[in-house]
């Protein structure tokens, strides 16, 4: 009977963490996209308004314009750090529109 308990403990409480994680997944996505934006508009370097951010299963796409290829790699690199990122695409492009 002891190992009867012992193994319906765990099986119970992973049924019961299970019913959140499958309700978080489908947010996982759109958390990920917040964290990401909000932390490309807390960074002084970048300009938020020019980076838009997609999160679809994980995978993270950044879309906009950079001033230079420094902000483009921070931008990568930032968003490569969120827990729950599969893999990054980054479609941010270089401005050189004004540039001498």
């Amino acid at each position: 009977m002891k190992k009867l308990s012992t193994l319906f403990y765990p099986v119970v409480m992973a049924t019961f963490l299970a019913i959140p994680m499958a309700a978080n997944a489908a947010t996982g996505d759109e958390a990920i996209t917040d964290i990401i934006s909000n932390r490309i508009a807390a960074n002084k370097y970048l300009e938020p308004a020019d980076i838009t951010v997609y999160t679809q299963n994980g995978v993270v796409t950044l879309r906009g314009t950079v001033e230079d290829l420094d902000q483009l790699h921070m931008a990568e690199y930032m968003a490569e750090r969120v827990q729950g990122v599969k893999a990054i695409k980054n479609e941010l492009v270089e401005n050189t529109y004004g540039r001498r």
